[in-house]
């Protein structure tokens, strides 16, 4: 057994690609989904509704609590698109699109340690590769715990973020208003969390990896080379 895991590199490599294999599949499932942080909504107090009976239960679902993301947010279990089929499209603000951004940096940097530290399974563990790795990893830890400063972007912190969808309703339509937001976590950025340990013990673990691991067999299988 043990001899098995000094030819795959040995324990401390087979760990750090575990970490950092859970790392990336955290950082891209943590993003897939519209519903990556949760905006919770309160309502004006003082709202009376005058929609239609057959369109109020549909429209005031836009109203009520639900899950946003990068590409989509969350209506009634669905994900909708924030751009209309009639060209209408959020403002984001700079703190969604620097989120936004870090989570293609963080799977491309970390996805691209991750398969160089795999590939070392087939070759001798280089020492120049593991710092790159390490190094790689640790910026992944900076730039996906920085994907959460969507939850101080406007679309968690304005009331009227998705007033760009008044024009398509009618004006006879008494919509409900919006008096406060805020976000608070959901699957999405709980998997961030997740995520943003996992890549730091990556590195940590990768650091750690000595070069000679890889190649070098047990004693006894080194025994007969040696009595040759």
């Amino acid at each position: 057994m043990a001899g098995g895991l000094e030819r795959l590199g040995g324990p401390t490599y087979i760990l750090a690609v575990l970490l950092s294999a859970a790392a990336w599949g955290c950082s891209i499932a943590s993003t897939a989904y519209c519903a990556y942080v949760t905006r919770d909504i309160t309502l004006d107090p003082g709202y009376n509704s005058t929609l239609p009976e057959e369109v109020e239960e549909v429209v005031r679902l836009a109203f009520e609590d639900h899950g946003v993301g990068f590409w989509a947010w969350q209506l009634a279990g669905s994900c909708v698109t924030y751009c209309t089929s009639a060209g209408a499209c959020p403002n984001f603000d700079t703190k969604f699109r620097s989120a936004k951004a870090f989570t293609t940096v963080t799977d491309i940097l970390g996805g691209l340690a991750f398969f160089l530290l795999l590939f070392q399974m087939c070759n001798a563990v280089e020492e120049g590769v593991l710092r790159f790795c390490a190094l790689f990893f640790l910026l992944s830890t900076l730039f996906e715990g920085l994907t959460l400063l969507i939850l101080r972007s406007n679309v968690c912190t304005e009331p009227g973020f998705f007033n760009y969808l008044y024009p398509f309703y009618p004006p006879e339509w008494n919509l409900p208003e919006v008096q406060s937001v805020s976000c608070s976590l959901s699957l999405g950025s709980n998997l961030t969390i997740a995520a943003t340990v996992c890549w730091f013990f990556s590195s940590l673990v990768t650091a750690a990896v000595r070069p000679k691991d890889k190649g070098e067999g047990s004693p006894e299988e080194q025994a007969p080379e040696a009595s040759g």
